[in-house]
């Protein structure tokens, strides 16, 4: 079979960061049972690839009987999952080599997070992603509360800025005392605001070093 012939599905490309058209490239099928003799449905395990971006991923689809309408025909569930797992519409930040090495190990296992829909890590993460900036960048303070307003004394921060991130911290605060989730859409609003003081702190700054004189 060549590639013209492959199957397409529409899936989510976290390279293109939003659904296009992918080749399934190869798949492997095993039956779903409940109990030793009655099967419920079908695991599909595909090689899918980007016809955009021609990125690979990984496509998990589960197809399960769900019950029956009034006619008696049998409903199936279908369920896909991609891996590695993405949050569609959120693709990673552009130049995040430009990054300090903990300060982009902890937005990279937090980003993680947020995309397998961890919201309670997720939150963890986002407090102590903003913690490793107040480190790194030497905000003075014994608490985080206190270094939160480091960054605006040393220049990195506006106070409005640091209003936000006092609300981040407090999200933090509770999912790592309280084991609360916050819902994915706070979630996500809460890392966009992080993301933008990334890019204010190390990427726009590396990235004009380079502009002429």
């Amino acid at each position: 079979m060549n590639s013209t012939e492959k199957p397409i599905d529409w899936l989510e490309c976290e390279s293109c960061s939003r659904k296009t058209r992918h080749r399934i490239l190869h798949s492997i099928d095993e039956p779903i049972w409940d109990g030793p003799d009655y099967r419920v449905g079908t695991a599909t395990w595909s090689i899918v690839q980007c016809e955009g971006c021609e990125t690979f991923s990984f496509l998990n689809t589960d197809e399960q009987v769900h019950g029956y309408d009034d006619k008696g025909n049998v409903l199936m569930a279908v369920k896909k999952v991609l891996y590695p797992r993405r949050a569609i519409g959120r693709p990673p930040l552009s130049d995040i080599w430009h990054l300090p090495f903990h300060v982009k190990l902890m937005y990279t296992q937090t980003r993680e997070a947020l995309c397998n829909d961890m919201n309670v890590l997720a939150g963890i993460g986002i407090r102590a992603l903003v913690e490793v900036v107040c480190k790194e960048r030497k905000a003075p303070g014994h608490n985080l509360e206190k270094r939160i307003d480091g960054l605006v004394q040393n220049g990195d921060l506006t106070p409005a800025g640091a209003a936000i991130l006092h609300s981040l911290r407090t999200m933090g605060n509770e999912a790592a005392h309280e084991v609360k989730a916050h819902t994915s859409q706070d979630l996500s609003t809460a890392f966009e605001v992080v993301e933008h003081l990334l890019t204010g702190i190390y990427i726009l700054p590396a990235k004009a070093s380079n502009l002429p004189k």
